[in-house]
């Protein structure tokens, strides 16, 4: 099973938070944000460097945490 739960998991969240990079790049800061919020949330257990990089991701663009 090659699913993200399992082997593949880290590399999975790393994508997703340069996916939400890509996003903000692209002029498309709601969807970024809303990816490194959804990344921070479904992945608290996460590599501390790509849980850094997404809380400072939305520090940087100012997005909004409910």
């Amino acid at each position: 099973d090659r699913s993200p739960s399992r082997g593949l998991g880290d590399v999975y969240k790393r994508q997703l938070l340069k996916l939400g990079i890509s996003l903000v790049n692209m002029d498309q800061k709601e969807q970024g944000c809303v990816t490194f919020i959804q990344l921070k949330d479904t992945y608290p257990n996460a590599n501390t460097a790509v849980l850094d990089r997404g809380k400072l991701e939305i520090e940087k663009n100012g997005c909004e945490i409910s």
